[in-house]
């Protein structure tokens, strides 16, 4: 049997539609948090930050004030949160990716 053109691209477009939705769910969403420096620890890449208030942390699940939240720090932001100082109040940008755990976008 001989489809037309027209034909295929109209039997194709929900496997389309299902390859674009997969690959939309798959992606991590980057969030905004704020609270104050506990800890940088460069030798294994990663920010401790305390939660001052649960609004600051709301992108953060079940995130309570008072506690802290370990980040992965990317190489290309090592020097930048390296220079932060214990008690330090900051705005992070990160993503929540499965696979690595939290990772650091931007330090504000």
């Amino acid at each position: 049997m001989k489809l037309r053109l027209s034909q295929s691209v109209i039997a194709m477009r929900p496997l389309a539609s299902v390859i674009v939705m997969g690959l939309a769910s798959s992606q991590a969403c980057a969030a905004d948090v704020s609270g104050k420096v506990a800890w940088v620890d460069a030798r294994n890449a990663a920010l401790l930050l305390e939660c001052v208030s649960e609004q600051a942390c709301a992108a953060i699940p079940s995130a309570k004030a008072g506690e802290t939240y370990t980040f992965v720090i990317p190489s290309s932001l090592m020097a930048q949160v390296a220079a932060l100082k214990e008690g330090q109040s900051v705005t992070i940008s990160y993503d929540d990716q499965k696979d690595r755990g939290y990772v650091l976008i931007a330090v504000r």
